[in-house]
C-alpha cells in the first residue's frame, strides 16, 4: 500500500509539472515555431498600424493649400504705405503724373506758368470731367492769384473753366505763380484727368508768348495735384 501510495504521489507531482511547462509556453511562446507565430502577429498589427497611419494623416486647418479656399496673409501698401481700406479711389492724371484720392475728398488742382518778362493779356481753358469731379465755388483772387479782379471767367459750361484778362501794367510771372488754382469735390471712383491749355498769351510791349496753343522758347508751364 505505501509503495501504490508513493507512486501515486510520484505521478501526480510529475502531472502538475507538466500542466505548470504547458501554461508557461502559451504564455512566452518557448518554442521556436510558437515564438515566430506570436512575434509574427505582432509584427503584422504594428505594420497595419503604420500604414493605417500614412494613409490617413492628420490634417488641421493650417495645412490646407490657399488654392482650395485659404487666404494669403500679409498686407499690401500703396506708394509705400498702408493700403486705405477706402476701395472707392479716384485717380486723376495731370501733367504726365498720376494721383489718387478717395471719394468724398476736396482737391486743389494748380496750373503754374514763368515767363522771361511781364505779360499784358492771357487766354485760357481748364479742361475737366464732371463726372468724376465737382467745382467748387471760389473767390476770384484765389482761382486766379495774380489776375485776380481782372479775370473774365465762365464756369457754366460743362467740362471747362474758360478764362482771359487784360492788363496794360501787365502781370507779373517772371517768378513762378499760379495762373489758376481751382478746388474740386472727388464724387465717383475710376480714372480720370485734368488738364489746362494756354490759347494766347502776349508779352508787355507785344511779343507773343503763345500762339494757337505753342508756346514760345523761355515760357515754362506746370501743373499739379494735391
Amino acid at each position: 500500500m505505501k509503495k501504490i501510495s508513493r507512486t501515486l504521489s510520484i505521478l501526480c507531482i510529475l502531472a502538475t509539472l507538466c500542466l505548470t511547462l504547458a501554461g508557461c509556453k502559451v504564455g512566452s511562446g518557448a518554442s521556436p515555431d510558437e515564438a515566430t507565430i506570436t512575434t509574427g502577429s505582432i509584427s503584422d498589427t504594428t505594420a497595419v498600424t503604420e500604414t493605417s497611419e500614412t494613409e490617413t494623416p492628420s490634417v488641421t486647418p493650417t495645412d490646407a493649400p490657399e488654392s482650395q479656399g485659404g487666404q494669403p496673409s500679409g498686407s499690401g501698401s500703396d506708394n509705400g504705405g498702408p493700403v486705405s481700406s477706402n476701395t472707392d479711389r479716384l485717380t486723376i492724371t495731370t501733367g504726365n503724373k498720376g494721383y489718387a484720392f478717395d471719394v468724398g475728398s476736396t482737391i486743389t488742382y494748380t496750373f503754374n506758368m514763368q515767363t522771361p518778362k511781364k505779360i499784358e493779356d492771357v487766354q485760357a481753358v481748364v479742361s475737366y470731367d464732371s463726372a468724376y469731379l465737382k467745382l467748387k465755388s471760389a473767390d476770384v483772387t484765389k482761382m486766379f492769384p495774380v489776375l485776380g479782379a481782372s479775370t473774365i471767367y465762365n464756369t457754366n459750361i460743362q467740362n471747362t473753366v474758360k478764362f482771359n484778362a487784360v492788363n496794360i501794367q501787365g502781370f507779373d510771372f517772371t517768378s513762378k505763380n499760379a495762373l489758376v488754382s481751382l478746388q474740386f469735390e472727388i464724387i465717383a471712383k475710376g480714372a480720370t484727368s485734368v488738364n489746362t491749355a494756354v490759347e494766347v498769351m502776349t508779352e508787355k510791349g507785344g511779343t507773343p508768348y503763345v500762339e494757337n496753343f505753342t508756346k514760345a522758347e523761355g515760357v515754362t508751364f506746370e501743373e499739379y495735384i494735391k
